[in-house]
């Protein structure tokens, strides 16, 4: 079968991606990453519903739908001082070939085998769906005007800024539909043109004017129940 293309994801984007993913067992296809083509682009990334982490293998579309076991390759990895990442051979049906672990001048160590990936046309095997991932990337739309208050998990913002190469990256706060996200990459602009990108979605977010008002009407809450108390 002739070869379309050829990619490298690192050891330490593996990583990466691996603390994306869900721990859920219920939810246990949010443990793989999926493999995807979007707006010209292929990332491979993962979810657990309330953070997405994306890597862009290829700045073109290639005909692959696929889910990877990235705690495989991560556990694959992880004994392996000498090796850069896996590499994954896309032959000209679409199908993952070959995936190999290689070292720093691509030569391959060992072959982890195709297990390691279900093709979204696979009939040998359950039919797994993974979610709609494109659903959550901001569109820049909804933002509300002036300052906000914004809360996130401290390890999630932590965990985003790990393949960071400068003191720190950019951050932008963008509308996703009626909601919110923030998104986490190394360059100012387009997200989507950068290597790597995350979204995470805030566990709270308000304007300053809202906050000062919910302040307020606190306050006067609290003065009104002392009065009644001072008065009995």
């Amino acid at each position: 079968m002739e070869l379309l293309q050829t990619f490298t994801v690192t050891k330490k984007q593996i990583n990466w991606l691996l603390k994306g993913a869900s721990l859920d067992s219920h939810r246990e296809v949010l443990g793989y990453g999926r493999l995807e083509s979007y707006k010209g682009k292929t990332y491979l990334v993962t979810t657990d519903a309330h953070r997405l982490h994306a890597v862009l293998v290829a700045g073109r579309e290639l005909p692959v739908g696929a889910l990877v076991d990235v705690k495989r390759l991560s556990h694959e990895l992880r004994f392996d001082r000498m090796a850069k990442g896996v590499k994954f051979s896309i032959e000209s049906d679409g199908r993952i070939g070959a995936v190999e672990i290689v070292n720093k001048d691509d030569s391959p160590i060992e072959t982890v085998g195709r297990k390691v990936v279900t093709h979204d046309n696979d009939i040998d095997r359950p039919k797994i769906t993974y979610p709609n991932w494109t659903r959550i990337l901001p569109d820049g739309e909804g933002l509300p005007e002036g300052k906000i208050d914004a809360s996130f998990n401290f390890r999630y913002l932590a965990d985003a800024s790990m393949l960071a190469t400068e003191c720190a990256c950019r951050v932008h706060l963008t509308g996703i539909n009626s909601s919110r996200a923030f998104v986490v990459a190394p360059l100012q602009g387009d997200y989507l043109k950068c290597d790597w990108f995350a979204v995470i979605m805030p566990m709270a977010i308000v304007t300053v004017e809202e906050t000062e008002k919910s302040k307020k009407a606190t306050e006067k809450a609290n003065k009104e129940l002392a009065e009644r108390r001072k008065a009995a």
